[in-house]
């Protein structure tokens, strides 16, 4: 099921039991197919998530292609920034060490 894989493509630690309570609930509100998650307000998902939690899933459908991630290993540390500016153009900062 489509709502399903995108659910758990943001947040995999999921369990399967609250997995199928937001895939419900986006069904009871009306989500028919992955194009209406960008409508989906956090109001709607608080009866079965924390708020930061709803948070990070419509930040996932808003089709917003910023985003600031870590990732952390023993070998590296890289951390990057990528947003777009008022042109449409993508912007990044990366920070790179070992």
């Amino acid at each position: 099921m489509v709502l399903i894989s995108s659910v758990k493509r943001t947040l995999p630690q999921l369990s399967d039991d609250l997995l199928k309570q937001v895939a419900e609930k986006l069904q009871d509100i009306g989500v028919e197919a992955e194009e209406d998650l960008a409508l989906v307000t956090e109001a709607d998902l608080t009866a079965v998530l924390k708020p930061i939690v709803a948070r990070k899933l419509l930040h996932s459908w808003s089709g917003n292609n910023s985003g600031v991630y870590c990732d952390t290993s023993l070998t590296e540390y890289k951390c990057c920034y990528t947003s777009s500016d008022l042109t449409g153009s993508d912007v990044s900062l990366q920070i790179l060490s070992k």
